[in-house]
């Protein structure tokens, strides 16, 4: 009787670990910044609204909200459109604290059938300040609107490049899995592996850090964007003493009922 009940609370113990687990877990995948722009009033202008601006803090270059049905989740997305030389987006969102660690950065982007001129870019920087101040691009995402392919420009040493073909008429993900603490990423474009190297290069201002996205248009067609997404994915502690009892446990379990 005695080594039944240890065996049901050992179970039970095994259970309660397995579902904080879990549930550590997914709270460590909970985002640590989104930006849906549903907030904003659609047509709205979005530099000076939840941190964004323009390039180099230019607000003759800022981007539009634009209401459904180009929306990944209702009602906003963000308009990346350029008509002419002095008409064009470039979008700047900034972060100080991400230096280290792994972190996911991903958003959703659509691109109409009718989107064939130019080319539109997506980039994170790792350093970035205004004006004179040091930038440096760590991934700078092409998307040739002309030729329907989606290219990584930043082609540092050992760097697996692989162009993808672009797709139309759908939302689809974007993601950049990025190890700050060794110097590594691996980007996505709508599931599939496009890019994979070192996160920044070994330029002057290169820097440990994800510190900005930047949406830009030269002279093309819309682009749009939304749930920007920043993730941070610790690794902590408990979720290891927790699987590490769970195994001891289960192996123990499996010894005393063979």
């Amino acid at each position: 009787m005695m080594a039944r009940m240890k065996t049901q609370t050992l179970k039970s113990l095994c259970a309660t670990g397995a579902i904080a687990c879990c549930l550590i877990t997914a709270s460590a995948w909970a985002a640590d910044y989104l930006e849906n722009f549903d907030t904003y009033v659609p047509g709205s202008i979005v530099g000076g609204q939840g941190g964004w601006k323009g390039w180099d803090n230019d607000p003759l270059v800022v981007a539009t909200t634009y209401a459904t049905p180009f929306g990944y989740s209702p009602l906003n997305s963000v308009f990346i459109y350029g008509s002419s030389g002095t008409s064009y987006t470039d979008l700047v969102h900034e972060w100080g604290g991400y230096v280290s660690g792994h972190v996911v950065f991903s958003a959703r982007q659509y691109i109409p059938t009718t989107s064939t001129a130019g080319t539109s870019y997506f980039i994170l920087l790792d350093n970035y300040h205004d004006g004179a101040g040091a930038k440096d691009w760590a991934a700078q995402t092409t998307f040739n609107l002309a030729t329907g392919k989606v290219h990584e420009d930043n082609s540092y040493t050992g760097t697996v490049r692989t162009d993808r073909d672009i797709v139309r008429n759908q939302w689809v993900e974007i993601e950049y899995d990025i190890f700050l603490t060794g110097n590594t990423a691996t980007s996505y474009y709508n599931g599939q592996v496009f890019s994979q190297g070192p996160w920044h290069g070994t330029g002057v201002n290169a820097i440990n850090a994800l510190m900005a996205v930047d949406l830009y248009s030269d002279v093309s067609h819309p682009v749009y964007y939304d749930d920007i997404k920043i993730t941070v994915i610790p690794e902590p502690a408990s979720v290891t003493l927790f699987a590490v009892f769970g195994l001891i446990a289960g192996a123990w379990l499996r010894r005393k009922n063979a």
